[in-house]
């Protein structure tokens, strides 16, 4: 791992330009910089990543993006040859993309090359600096400390699967951009070269809906379609917790092994995804808390059930913490015309 610092600074008559300032050596393995690896990896895994894979040429004398000749030239199955060089071109290359607009705003750039399960992987991170309070002489002072609370801008590469260049790994790079205006933070999308991205949270979106279709399409009742909602959930956090990458193939297996025993009814999860309305690729990027779609509210007591799929909350179903309410806007049929009944008057 390293980290330089690619930033905008205020100047005295030009208003501002892009400092550089790069490591002459890797950052040591040590306390704080395990700290911060396993800070930034925990953030990775929690936060809704955006995916996409190095945009490919369209003309025939065009250059692949800058990122990707780079790892070309530096990065073998061995590992990086040398990663301090690398690192520092990685470096340039970021100044040169913040240069080109003119609110952008770099940060300390961190590169951390590891391996996880087998695969080699290349993490870039724009980390920024913000303010906290200390005590100091019993007296509150004010310093600047590293914002390890979310992710702004940052990139994870899975070496492996790019140099496989496996079609059904049509995703290898998994980001992060803020959600400020693309004149702050576009730069960054340039500066890794990433093609256009599917956001995690629509591919998230897409799964649920499939899931609930495959139920409907083998006939489950409603318990075997809750268990089902679940088995998905749980597969997909229990893969993103080891680290590894969601294939829609391998869901549809699982879902198989579990619930359908001839051979001829297999396979219908994944033709469902591929199809239309959903078109998803094999490898999907997965957002927690959409997928929390999957999870049904339901409690019990003496005179009252009551269960709903969660993705009603919100929306036709509102709950009011304060009041310990809750409000359905949208009854079923069958429940409005037994009311009406029990009120006797039809109305």
């Amino acid at each position: 791992m390293i980290i330089h610092e690619v930033d905008r600074k205020k100047g005295s008559l030009e208003g501002s330009y892009i400092y550089l300032d790069t490591r002459e050596e890797e950052n040591p393995i040590d306390e704080h910089s395990k700290h911060l690896v396993t800070t930034l990896s925990d953030l990775f895994r929690k936060t809704g990543l955006s995916s996409g894979r190095f945009q490919e040429p369209t003309e025939q004398d065009e250059e692949p993006p800058k990122i990707e000749r780079l790892i070309n030239k530096y990065y073998a199955e061995e590992g990086f040859n040398d990663f301090l060089t690398f690192s520092k071109s990685v470096a340039r290359h970021l100044k040169d993309e913040l240069s080109n607009t003119k609110t952008g705003k770099g940060g300390y750039l961190w590169l951390n090359f590891y391996e996880h399960n087998g695969s080699d992987f290349l993490s870039l991170v724009i980390l920024r600096k913000k303010n906290a309070l200390q005590i100091k002489d019993l007296s509150l002072d004010e310093i600047e400390e590293i914002d390890l609370e979310k992710l702004h801008m940052a990139a994870r590469v899975n070496l492996t699967q790019w140099k496989e260049n496996d079609p059904l790994t049509i995703r290898y790079i998994a980001f992060k951009i803020g959600r400020t205006t693309a004149e702050v933070t576009g730069y960054f999308r340039k500066f890794i070269g990433c093609s256009e991205t599917i956001k995690a949270t629509k591919d998230t979106n897409n799964l649920v809906a499939v899931t609930k279709n495959y139920c409907v399409a083998h006939g489950f009742d409603e318990m075997k379609t809750e268990n089902a909602k679940r088995e998905v959930e749980e597969v997909c956090l229990k893969w993103l917790d080891e680290g590894r990458s969601v294939y829609v193939n391998n869901i549809s297996e699982y879902l198989d092994n579990i619930y359908i025993d001839e051979e001829e009814h297999k396979g219908r999860f994944l033709e469902i995804a591929q199809n239309e309305p959903y078109n998803l690729n094999n490898q999907i990027s997965i957002d927690r808390n959409a997928l929390r779609k999957l999870r049904r509210y339901k409690g019990f007591s003496k005179k009252v059930s009551i269960s709903f799929d969660s993705d009603l909350l919100g929306k036709t179903i509102q709950f009011n913490k304060n009041d310990k309410s809750l409000t359905f806007t949208d009854l079923p049929e069958d429940l409005l015309q037994q009311l009406r009944q029990g009120l006797g008057d039809g109305d």
